[in-house]
């Protein structure tokens, strides 16, 4: 999943529970990212986004892995990242 940042976030489910998140830089290296659940979606914030989230420039739902993917919008069904400005 490419997130607006650049950062692509992949996840992994376990076969017993939960799972892991990688969070790489558009240059591929390794992402401090912030990773939170909550109400049973999956988010992920990459350090560099964290302050426009908190004022409320972005917005929270860029970055609900779950949503996204449930949407359609992850790499394996789109080879853009779709976004809309308003």
């Amino acid at each position: 999943m490419t997130l607006i940042t650049g950062d692509v976030v992949t996840t992994r489910r376990s076969a017993t529970a939960g799972g892991t998140v990688e969070v790489r830089s558009a240059s591929g290296t390794t992402a401090q990212a912030r990773v939170m659940e909550s109400g049973g979606d999956l988010y992920v914030y990459p350090e560099a986004a964290l302050p426009y989230v908190a004022a409320g420039t972005l917005d929270r739902r860029l970055f609900n892995i779950s949503d996204l993917v449930a949407d359609g919008f992850d790499d394996a069904h789109r080879d853009r990242l779709p976004l809309i400005v308003s």
